[in-house]
C-alpha cells in the first residue's frame, strides 16, 4: 500500500510536470513543493521542486523551499547549495530567513566561521527584534551562534549569546548551548553536577563517593578512618564552584562548610582529591 502511495505520488509529480511543460510554467511545481513542504513531507517536495527547477532555473522561490526541504531532510549542503543560489537571485535587502537556516546548516556541518557570517547577519537585522522572528527562533539562534563562537575559542561571545538565550528560550537548560557551556555557566555547572555518582578512584574499589540532588541536597561517604557518610546542601556560588554546608554525619563531630570545585563536567575537585562522574 505504501509503494503504491509512493507510485502514485511520483505519477502526478511527473504529470505536473509535463503539464508545466507544456505551458512552460513552473509555478504550480512550485506551489505544489510548498503545499507538500507545509504538510511535513519534505522528501515529496523535493520531487516537485526539482521538476520546477528543471523548467524554470531562475525560480527563486523554487530554491528557496528546495533548501528549506534539503534541510528539513538533514542534507545540509545540497541546503546551503540551493540557500546561495536563492540569494544570489533575491534583492539584496530580502534573504532574511534563508540566513538563519543557511547559518545553521554550516554548523551542522561544522563550518563555523560560515555559520557565524549568516547567523551574525540574521541577529544584527532590524527584522530580528520584531514579531516576524519567534522566541523560539530567536533561541536558536543565539544557540546556534553560540556555539559557533565556543568552537572558535571566543568564550566570552559565546557567553553573551548564552545570556540573550536565557531571555528567550524558557528551555535554556536543556539546549545544547548550555550543554556546551558546561561549567562556564551557573546553569551549567548544576546541570554537570546533579544526578550522577562522583566516585574516587575512578577505577578500582571505590574510597569515596558524593551525590547530589537537583533539589540542593547531598549525601557523600568514604571508607577513610574508619568510614563515615555526610549530608547536607548545596549551592552553586559561581561558575564551577559549589558551597557545601553539612547538616547531619554518621559521627559525633561534623565537618566544616567548605567549598568546593567542579573542573569540568567530567572532574570534580574536593580539597586536593579528584573525584570523577561515573
Amino acid at each position: 500500500m505504501r509503494q503504491s502511495l509512493s507510485h502514485f505520488i511520483y505519477n502526478y509529480t511527473l504529470f505536473l510536470f509535463i503539464l508545466s511543460s507544456c505551458s512552460g510554467d513552473s509555478s504550480e511545481l512550485t506551489n505544489r513543493g510548498q503545499s507538500l513542504l507545509d504538510s511535513g513531507k519534505p522528501e515529496e517536495a523535493l520531487l516537485a521542486l526539482d521538476s520546477a527547477l528543471k523548467i524554470n532555473p531562475d525560480d527563486t522561490l523554487a530554491y528557496k523551499l528546495r533548501g528549506f526541504a534539503n534541510f528539513r531532510t538533514s542534507r545540509f549542503r545540497s541546503a546551503i547549495q540551493d540557500f546561495n543560489k536563492a540569494v544570489e537571485l533575491y534583492p539584496p535587502d530580502s534573504p532574511f530567513f534563508i540566513l538563519f537556516y543557511r547559518g545553521i546548516s554550516h554548523g551542522m556541518l561544522e563550518n563555523w566561521d560560515s555559520a557565524l557570517v549568516d547567523l551574525n547577519l540574521f541577529i544584527d537585522n532590524p527584522r530580528f527584534n520584531t514579531s516576524k522572528v519567534s522566541d523560539f527562533e530567536k533561541g536558536f539562534a543565539y544557540s546556534s551562534r553560540g556555539i559557533a563562537n565556543l568552537n572558535l575559542g571566543r568564550i566570552d561571545k559565546a557567553l553573551r549569546d548564552y545570556e540573550n538565550l536565557k531571555k528567550t528560550d524558557p528551555g535554556f537548560r536543556s539546549d545544547n548551548l548550555t550543554k556546551s557551556l558546561g561549567v562556564k555557566t551557573v546553569e551549567g555547572t548544576e546541570i554537570c553536577l546533579t544526578g550522577f555518582d562522583w566516585v574516587y578512584p575512578s577505577n578500582g574499589e571505590v574510597q569515596g563517593a558524593w551525590k547530589f540532588s537537583s533539589d540542593g541536597t547531598f549525601n557523600s561517604s568514604t571508607r577513610w578512618f574508619g568510614g563515615m557518610s555526610s549530608w547536607g546542601n548545596w549551592y552553586v556560588i559561581s561558575p564551577g564552584m559549589i558551597r557545601i554546608i553539612y547538616t547531619s554525619s554518621t559521627e559525633s563531630f561534623q565537618s566544616n562548610d567548605q567549598i568546593i570545585n567542579l573542573e569540568s563536567c567530567e572532574s570534580l575537585l574536593v580539597g586536593s582529591t579528584v573525584y570523577s562522574k561515573r
